[in-house]
Formats: structure tokens, sequence, C-alpha cells
């Protein structure tokens, strides 16, 4: 073993979940269990029989039915991998790494890889796609609010945003090669809503965090361009959308409508809860976006009317964007918000200096006042 997989090995043994965490965990698991029943119980015992095998022989097979995965993992060091298999809490621990953290490499090389295993269909792969960008950028946000973001932090992010953004664009390709058009509109629309929330943070935060805007900025040129890539594979298939107008559309565009009316009511509950954790302009910025979002459902529901049923289910997709939008913008202002207030190293220093130095004072104002009676009652006693 060499030195810096020990080095590694044994940062990770240190790793342990909190209380909050371990509750956390049982809380996703009960929820799964609740969301994905057991069907057929005798099928399901006769596979857990015929897989009750070690933890190292199950990482072999799983190895052999995905290589691809062998290749994703080399420059990972194995004993890592093992930790991770040997060690449960691990994995979840991971998923709060960021970059240049000890557990990143588990976060994007082992996590994220696995998940993207159950992303059978070229919706479910461009959809986690999506979400690994998401990630990143949050990553991102998280470091740069923090004030740590520097110049190979930032590179590495990019790369990163790079691929992930490539594997969406592959996707939504091979989407539209089937012609779902609905399901391309859906994702890209999702997406764009992401995007523009994401930018809007990161420009808050290069206003605000002078000494690290020059990486905040390379990072939103990169967004900005992968939003108008998404802008217009969204606009190109309400293009397509609008344009069907038989009656079998008819039913779509009405769910399409709850939908959006569903998504809107959501949104505005959330932004009511939040309103506390965020500036007013935030808040009011918000609600704006709602008021659009109201005023395009009123849009579709006359296309409804009018018979033009899919300008009326691109109507109502577009109110989802725009809900969603503002959802995402007051729920990570938020979390910037929180992030922000965390003093730096160099502001606790100064606190506490200056809590000393008043501390001291007061020591010799008190020392002081001690001698002064002293004197006092000496010539008192004199007399």
């Amino acid at each position: 073993m060499d030195k810096n997989s020990l080095n590694i090995f044994n940062k990770v043994e240190l790793v342990k979940l909190s209380s909050i965490e371990k509750e956390k965990m049982r809380a996703e698991l009960l929820l799964f269990t609740e969301k994905h029943p057991v069907r057929n119980v005798d099928s399901i015992r006769h596979i857990l029989q015929e897989r009750s095998k070690s933890y190292i022989s199950s990482f072999v097979e799983i190895l052999t039915l995905k290589k691809i995965l062998i290749n994703k993992l080399q420059p990972m060091p194995i004993i890592l991998i093992i930790a991770l298999l040997v060690g449960g809490g691990t994995s979840f621990a991971a998923e709060s790494a960021l970059t240049g953290d000890v557990l990143y490499p588990v976060k994007v090389s082992v996590n994220e890889e696995v998940r993207g295993w159950f992303a059978v269909s070229s919706e479910a792969q461009a959809k986690w796609d999506a979400r690994r960008v998401e990630r990143r950028l949050e990553e991102a946000e998280k470091l740069a609010a923090e004030g740590r973001l520097n110049a190979e932090m930032r590179a590495q992010i990019e790369s990163r945003l790079d691929g992930h953004s490539k594997a969406f664009e592959d996707q939504t390709k091979k989407i539209e090669t089937e012609q779902n058009t609905n399901a391309s509109l859906e994702i890209n629309s999702d997406f764009e809503a992401s995007l523009k929330a994401h930018e809007q943070v990161l420009s808050r935060i290069a206003a605000e965090k002078g000494n690290i805007r020059a990486e905040v900025e390379s990072l939103l040129l990169e967004v900005r361009a992968l939003l108008n890539t998404t802008v217009k594979a969204r606009s190109n298939a309400e293009v397509k959308v609008s344009v069907e107008a038989n009656g079998e559309f008819r039913s779509a565009a009405e769910g399409k409508l709850k939908a959006a009316e569903n998504k809107i009511s959501e949104a505005r509950n959330f932004i009511e809860q939040m309103k506390s954790s965020v500036s007013a302009s935030v808040s009011a910025q918000a609600e704006a976006r709602l008021e659009v979002a109201e005023s395009v459902v009123a849009r579709g529901k006359a296309e409804i009317e009018a018979q033009t049923y899919g300008e009326a289910f691109a109507s109502f997709q577009e109110a989802i964007r725009i809900a969603q939008e503002a959802k995402l913008l007051v729920d990570m202002n938020e979390k910037i918000e929180l992030e922000m207030k965390i003093p730096d190293v160099d502001d606790d220093i100064e606190i506490k200096e200056e809590t000393e130095n008043e501390s001291d004072q007061e020591t010799s104002s008190e020392d002081s006042i001690e001698v002064e009676s002293e004197t006092e009652v000496k010539v008192d006693v004199g007399l």
C-alpha cells in the first residue's frame, strides 16, 4: 500500500456520522421503502439468498457487470473504494464534501457514478446529468460564499461542469431523436430555471466578495454559455410542441395545466415560509415572477379554449419553469445568506483580540479601583 493511499484510508476511518446525519439516513431509507414496497416477497427472498455474499465478493460482481466503472475509477485509490464498502457511513458522509476535501473523490467518482447506473432511460440520464451540473454549482457557491474558492478549485469545477453539460446535451439529443418532444421541453425547461437561479446567486456573490470576484465571474461565463444553449433547445422544443393541435393532445395540455397550478401554489407557499430568511428584494423578486407565471397560465387557458392545445401545453410548461425559478431563487439565496453570515477565521481572531483587550482594560480598571480603595482605607485609619 503506498503512502498516499494509507493517508487517505486513515482519514476516511476518522469520518463519523453525527446523530442528525444518521437520523436523516434512516428517514430516507424509510421513505424509500414506503414508495417502493415489495410486491413479490418470495422472489425478493430468493434473490437475497442468491446474493448473500461478502462485501468484497459483491464488489467484484459489480465491477464485472459494470466494466465501464473500472475506467472511471482508475485514478482513485482502490483502498478508498474498499473503505467505502466496509465503512457504510463513508458514502453518506461524502455527500457534503467539497472540492479539495478528502472524501470528494468518493462523492463524484463513486456515489454519483453508482446513482448514474439507475438512470436507465435517456430522460432519466439527462435529468441526472443536469443534477450533476447543479451539484457542482452548489459546491462552487458554497466555497465562494465562504471566501475559499481559488483558481485551482474553480478550474476543477469548470472541468467537471463541461463534462456534465456535454453529457446532458448528448442525452437530450437522444430524446429528440426518439421523437419525445414533450420530454425534451420539460427537461430543458427545468434545467433553464435552475441555471437562471444559479446565475443570479453567483452574480450576487461576485458583487459582494471582491477578493474572489475573478473566479466567480469565470464561473458565470460558463453558466451563461450553458444557459444560452439550454434556452435555444427549450425554444426549439416549444416550437415543435406548439404545432400539435389534435384532440389527443388536449388531455396532455389539461394535465400540464394542473401541474402548473400546483407548482405555482407550491412555490408561493415556500416563498411565504422563507420570507423571514431572505432579503426583502429577493422575496419581492420571487413574488413578481409568480405573478408572471400566473399570467402565462391565463394565456394557456385561453389557448385551450381556442383549441390550440400544443401552444397551451407550451405555455403551461413555461409557467412551471417561471414558478420553479422563483422558488429556487429564494432557496439558493437563503442558503447563501447562511454561508455568508459565517465569520472568516481572521474575523474570529479580530473579535477574540478585541474581547481580550476589553477584558484586559476592565481588569486594569478593577485593579486601579482596588488600589484606590486600599489607599483610602489606610488614610482613614491613620486619622
